[in-house]
């Protein structure tokens, strides 16, 4: 039971950080693509990031933990 609570609690750590990674990159391609701020983001070369995604259903499956 010990073993499940802490795989459900990294799951949901995981989920929080990949929300937390893609509202970032959606602000930061926003920004550079916005004036006055796209400016800026051309002279320097920034480029989009891309967002995570799991892209096959193979990723999504769950993992299975076995001793």
């Amino acid at each position: 039971t010990s073993l499940q609570n802490q795989l459900a609690s990294i799951e949901g750590e995981i989920a929080s950080s990949r929300k937390y990674y893609n509202a970032c990159v959606k602000e930061f391609n926003t920004k550079t693509q916005t004036f006055p701020s796209v400016i800026v983001a051309n002279m320097f070369h920034f480029t989009r990031f891309p967002l995570f995604e799991l892209d096959s259903p193979e990723e999504r499956k769950n993992v299975k933990v076995q001793f």
